[in-house]
């Protein structure tokens, strides 16, 4: 079961991460940050599930992805990410 809920996660990724540039390719900035937005709610949903924690709602999903002891090393990048004003930055954070 496990395994199958994180290729699940895994496929979720896959299926949105050429979307950020996508969208910045049209001109659509608010619609490359929106992706990114989700992207990083799925990485740090990811990352509960690589130990063996599944991810609370919405409320709580920060407070449990702090706790985990990756989370310091991967929090500047993802906020990087969701704050990013323009697509380069965002790709870079991402």
């Amino acid at each position: 079961m496990w395994r199958y809920l994180l290729a699940c996660q895994w496929q979720r990724l896959s299926q949105e991460e050429a979307f950020v540039g996508r969208c910045a390719e049209v001109g659509d900035d608010l619609g490359s940050a929106l992706v990114a937005g989700r992207l990083v709610r799925d990485l740090m949903r990811l990352c509960l599930l690589l130990t063996r924690r599944y991810a609370p709602y919405a409320k709580w999903l920060g407070s449990a992805f702090r706790q985990l002891p990756i989370a310091e090393k991967l929090t500047p990048s993802l906020r990087g990410a969701v704050t990013a004003t323009d697509y380069p930055v965002r790709e870079r954070h991402l």
